[in-house]
């Protein structure tokens, strides 16, 4: 009689045990996906920004901000800025933009604009920053590093 009650009791336990293994996997899922969700937000906050250029892939080129001040608002007179849609997505500061309206430090939800030469420019708090295209750029290499937040 003895043996039935010690399997069913260690089938109980094993049972319990797999219960609460599923219910660990779950929850550092849900961790996973927030940490990825909110870490660029985190990191990009309260580490320096000075160590990469700010970029923003648009229309399958990649942007660099030259000036970490906003454009002057003589030189965007004449202009005609259209707007080309807005940042989807903010990555780590560190990384470059893989994926159209993708930003290593422009936050999500930003306005992306197109001049009719081309250029372009975002609209943060009200004032434009002007990109270059990296690779049409003479000496982009003066890229600035900038998070608008």
């Amino acid at each position: 009689m003895k043996k039935p009650i010690e399997i069913d009791f260690k089938f109980k336990q094993l049972k319990n045990f797999i219960i609460g293994l599923l219910k660990d996997l779950i929850v550092t899922i849900i961790i996973i996906l927030l940490i990825y969700e909110f870490s660029p937000m985190l990191v990009n906050r309260f580490i320096p920004s000075d160590l990469c250029w700010t970029y923003l892939r648009y229309n399958n080129k990649l942007y660099v901000i030259c000036s970490p001040a906003a454009a002057d608002p003589q030189e965007l007179k004449g202009i005609r800025l259209t707007k080309a849609g807005t940042v989807r997505k903010e990555i780590l500061f560190f990384l470059k933009p893989k994926a159209n309206g993708v930003s290593n430090g422009i936050k999500r939800g930003t306005e992306i604009f197109t001049s009719n030469s081309g250029r372009v420019a975002v609209k943060f708090k009200n004032k434009y920053y002007i990109l270059e295209d990296t690779a049409e750029a003479d000496g982009w290499g003066n890229g600035a590093s900038l998070r608008l937040e």
